[in-house]
């Protein structure tokens, strides 16, 4: 493994793994990379960020949990809970229960630089790449106001009202609204403010959701019934969606069952970004 500090490191690395045809992995933390068949890790250890404004840039070592501690004490949230480096958060740009209202990583985002074995590059579009075009080394991200508390309704509901409940609670325009199955339907709902409805538990905070990739899919929904038929036709172990993402991440056996569904491995790059490596990565090196 090699640790680097600069961006000027980072490229020498990746050019002289490019040129000799290595293949590479980048990590921060590595708490969610994929092991694979690299011959050469290339650990970023560029940490520092800074706030500003209502902004943050940080490198793409920083610590998002850090981050998150820092801004909320200037009364400021970054809307996300993910628990590794910066860069992995851009390069995984997993599914958040804070979607609903605050958009994905790539929303969020202003500006993204990354580096391929060529030059650096400041684009958006590497977010949710995996690190399969580049490694990320710096972005800025705009951060909001955090509400003072945050309350949770909780409910088991039937599938057949699930539409008209989560019709309903849009309306309130809630912080977070997860709907995941676990052999019935539950929802979950987050507001800045407390909110009595009937048939719900109330309690403090933002609905958690699995973090593994193991026999889980990514699934794109265009509406709250596909999620409802996802389920019932592939009978998954586990399956939740965030409203408003048009997506859904589910755990089951046998993928043959989302045969139909347009999805992919959630351990894995969308199918453009395999497009975009004979752009930025002619070589292959990056895994």
């Amino acid at each position: 493994m090699i640790d680097v500090y600069t961006e000027s490191e980072l490229f020498n690395e990746i050019r002289d793994a490019y040129l000799s045809r290595r293949k590479v992995a980048i990590l921060g933390y590595g708490r969610h990379s994929k092991k694979g068949t690299e011959e050469e890790i290339i650990h970023i250890k560029m940490e520092d960020f800074t706030l500003d404004k209502g902004k943050v840039i940080a490198e793409a070592g920083a610590s998002v949990e850090e981050i998150r501690k820092v801004a909320s004490e200037e009364g400021l949230l970054l809307p996300s809970f993910y628990n590794g480096s910066v860069g992995g958060l851009l390069a995984n740009n997993d599914l958040s229960p804070l979607f609903t209202h605050y958009g994905s990583a790539r929303e969020f985002t202003d500006w993204v630089i990354f580096m391929t074995p060529y030059r650096a590059i400041k684009w958006k579009g590497v977010i949710g790449s995996k690190g399969k075009i580049g490694a990320i080394t710096k972005a800025q991200f705009s951060l909001f106001p955090k509400p003072d508390r945050v309350f949770m309704l909780e409910r088991k509901v039937d599938p057949n009202n699930l539409v008209k409940e989560v019709t309903e609670l849009l309306k309130l325009k809630p912080l977070a609204l997860l709907i995941d199955y676990d052999g019935s339907f539950y929802i979950h709902a987050s507001f800045s403010e407390k909110i009595e409805r009937n048939g719900y538990s109330i309690d403090e905070g933002v609905p958690n959701v699995e973090e593994s990739n193991k026999n889980s899919f990514i699934v794109k929904l265009n509406s709250l019934e596909d999620f409802i038929s996802l389920v019932d036709k592939s009978e998954p172990v586990y399956a939740y969606t965030i409203v408003d993402s048009k997506l859904a991440k589910i755990y089951i056996a046998d993928e043959s069952s989302l045969l139909g569904f347009n999805y992919y491995k959630a351990d894995e790059p969308q199918l453009v970004f395999n497009k975009l490596k004979i752009i930025f990565d002619r070589n292959n090196i990056f895994i």
